[in-house]
């Protein structure tokens, strides 16, 4: 004869979860640092490899794309310049916020002189 698993009646999803909490903490307690690093490791892959799955299945790319690189400090210079010229009775709260506005002008100026030169590509 086979032993059979024996069904549990209808647990409330609160006691289940909290006894899972409860395995989880004394399986963590009972493993020595080497076992816990090597668990940890695992599930973090396993959250990755989720997380990638879920994105291609979006029909995205696997991983976000890394930001883009900041303009070096002259061309910064340059458009915190163009800001101050613009802007010449503006006090700033901070640096960052005077620096943001000239990336924002930065970027604003260089999407016009794209769609110029789509513009003029297509008038040709």
């Amino acid at each position: 004869m086979t032993a059979r698993k024996r069904r549990r009646p209808n647990i409330d999803p609160e006691v289940a979860a909290a006894r899972a909490r409860l395995a989880g903490l004394a399986r963590a307690a009972s493993q020595t640092p080497e076992e816990l690093a090597a668990s940890t490791k695992h599930a973090a892959k396993a959250r990755w490899a989720k997380y990638r799955a879920e994105r291609e299945a979006a029909g995205l790319p696997a991983t976000k794309t890394p930001p883009k690189p900041q303009p070096s400090a002259r061309a910064l210079e340059y458009w915190l310049g163009v800001i101050d010229r613009e802007q010449p009775e503006r006090e700033w709260k901070s640096n960052e916020e005077r620096r943001s506005a000239a990336l924002l002008r930065a970027k604003q100026e260089a999407a016009r002189a794209a769609l110029s030169r789509a513009k003029g590509g297509a008038d040709k």
